[in-house]
């Protein structure tokens, strides 16, 4: 049984009780799924991966983001925009790929093309359409607390309340 389940645009997932990460839906061209041999979609929950320490998953337009139980950052699928956080403006990523090597990721949220990241520090980063190939700090501030994403638009709230959003 999931711990937990996400929907995206195309696909959605599940992390099981035993942290392997699930996944099924459209995986044709933009390899969400990590399934790159396959071109069709994938109709019954398929396992990403073998690895066993999923903590939670977000899915852009072409793109997937996770996070694992230590807190590192991974990302495959396609980016036109920079949103799987490598550097690189265009690339695809077959197989889910640690994203630098910070262990310190608290929660994220991915919009069309684009991700917001918060950190266990409270700093608010983001990446993709709009920001850059990397994951890139916001301001300076270091009291946010919530983050969510959905097509070009996200919020995210400080400790104390404050609403922003772009």
């Amino acid at each position: 049984f999931p711990v937990t389940i996400w929907g995206g645009v195309y696909v959605s997932a599940a992390i099981k009780n035993n942290f392997t990460l699930w996944g099924w839906g459209l995986n044709y061209y933009n390899w969400q799924l990590a399934q790159p041999f396959s071109n069709s979609d994938i109709l019954v929950p398929t396992q990403i991966g073998t690895d066993m320490d999923w903590k939670s998953i977000s899915f852009g337009a072409f793109s997937t983001i996770a996070l694992k139980n230590n807190n590192s950052l991974w990302s495959w699928g396609q980016s036109n925009f920079g949103e799987l956080g490598n550097g690189i403006l265009i690339s695809q990523i077959f197989f889910p790929t640690q994203i630098g090597s910070s262990t310190d990721w608290k929660e994220i949220s991915t919009g069309f093309n684009f991700t917001m990241a918060i950190k266990n520090n409270g700093t608010l980063w983001s990446w993709g359409l709009g920001y850059s190939s990397i994951p890139l700090q916001n301001g300076t501030s270091s009291d946010w607390s919530k983050i969510s994403s959905y097509g070009n638009f996200n919020l995210a709230i400080k400790s104390n309340g404050i609403v922003t959003g772009k």
